[in-house]
């Protein structure tokens, strides 16, 4: 569609429903890309979803972006788009009349409402992936809108949501993610919610505390120095005594020295010496007793030579 060669996407389309599929009146796609493939109960069906930039000459943007999602089913060795209705895609067009976009932006301010903000996660493992965070809302409009994160967040991300947020939807997820931090945090999630091309922003605070039971450290800081001994610190911050299996390097250094265990609340130093032009990459850490529960940490290696 996005090339314009409508009767090709044809090929695509259950032959049954052909007819249907060009009854519509096409939108000139500016942009296509396909966000999330959703995998269904039934093994003959799947919902794919597509981003869309469609062009409009009312739009203060020059064009529309929305998300649509479609069905697929397996039939006859292939897939093929099922029409259950002419798609989004055509019920659109540049002659459509445009929103007000002020109207929309008011109607969005005074009937979405998050419930639940500030968020406080407590004491999260770093390494661990707690299950999707419920974040309740209430939306009494009548217009669909779509949620997306305002900016990259090290911690956060928003789960991909399957349908529009209507009146019916009761809550959004955040998938969380603790590889990348450590310590406390506070941290403003901007959220924004949109209508076609009207933004309303909103900011979520989510706040916690990420700790490390084992924690690394290296020196010289940024990587080992050819044919020098090169050390890794590793501390552990809880109560429990570990003793340690295994530490492997890929075969990439040599072992010097290494302790019997990991005494709580103490750092330790593993001596290594690089093999000549190897570049090591990670630590694999294996105690006979676990730590939080976690018998295995692995250490990535800030090596310059990389």
């Amino acid at each position: 569609m996005t090339s314009n060669q409508r009767y090709s996407a044809l090929e695509l389309v259950l032959p049954e429903e052909r007819d249907q599929f060009l009854s519509g009146t096409p939108a000139p796609v500016v942009k296509a890309k396909v966000v999330g493939l959703d995998l269904t109960d039934k093994r003959d069906e799947a919902a794919v979803r597509v981003a869309l930039d469609v062009f409009s000459a009312e739009s203060a943007s020059g064009f529309f972006s929305w998300t649509v999602t479609d069905r697929w089913v397996w039939k006859d060795g292939d897939w093929y788009l099922h029409v259950t209705r002419p798609p989004d895609l055509f019920s659109r067009t540049s002659a459509a009349p445009a929103v007000d976009a002020e109207e929309v932006r008011k109607k969005i301010e005074t009937t979405f409402q998050i419930l639940r903000n500030p968020i406080d996660l407590g004491t999260l493992i770093q390494g661990e992936y707690p299950p999707p965070l419920e974040v309740p809302i209430t939306y009494t409009g009548d217009l669909p809108l779509s949620l997306e994160l305002g900016l990259p967040n090290p911690l956060v991300d928003l789960a991909v949501m399957n349908e529009p947020i209507t009146s019916r939807t009761k809550s959004f997820l955040l998938i969380l993610g603790t590889e990348n931090w450590e310590g406390p945090f506070t941290l403003p999630l901007p959220l924004k919610i949109k209508y076609e091309d009207v933004v309303v922003e909103r900011r979520l605070t989510v706040k916690g505390n990420v700790f490390v039971p084992v924690a690394f450290r290296q020196s010289p800081e940024d990587g080992p120095i050819p044919d020098k001994p090169f050390s890794i610190f590793i501390r552990n911050n809880t109560d429990e005594r570990a003793p340690i299996h295994a530490v492997l390097v890929d075969g990439k250094m040599d072992l010097v020295k290494r302790p019997e265990a990991l005494l709580p609340h103490e750092e330790v130093e593993v001596i290594f010496k690089p093999h000549p032009n190897e570049s090591p990459d990670r630590l694999y850490l294996t105690l006979d007793a676990p730590i939080q529960g976690r018998s295995g940490y692995t250490y990535r290696i800030k090596n310059s030579r990389r």
